[in-house]
């Protein structure tokens, strides 16, 4: 299977990536781990629960991030720490910048 950078329909802050925006067009640009595409969804899917368990009114950030953080750090050794994080930091990191643009009706588009 050819591995090739996908372009997700968002954009976070926070999750060690290259980012950029075009008009209503939220992307990553996931230059330094290449990813499926299957992948890319399972990412994009767990960004998407992220945002809307930050959206209940019994969010609890800090308790999120203990659980996040105790699987950052079991990482095994020499395992590709940017890849096996990526899914952590999809659903722990910073997903301001894909709120915002929800609220103000911005829409990712299909390539």
């Amino acid at each position: 299977m050819q591995r090739i950078p996908p372009v997700l329909c968002l954009q976070a802050q926070g999750l060690g990536l290259r980012q950029f925006r075009r008009v209503n067009d939220l992307e990553v640009n996931v230059s330094k781990t290449p990813v499926s595409s299957f992948e890319a969804g399972v990412v994009a899917a767990l960004g998407a629960v992220s945002l809307y368990l930050r959206s209940r009114p019994d969010y609890d950030a800090a308790e999120l991030q203990k659980y996040v953080n105790f699987f950052k750090n079991a990482v095994q050794d020499g395992a590709d720490k940017s890849a096996y994080t990526l899914p952590l930091d999809a659903v722990g990191g910073d997903l301001s910048n894909i709120e915002n643009a929800i609220k103000n009706g911005e829409s990712a588009k299909p390539r």
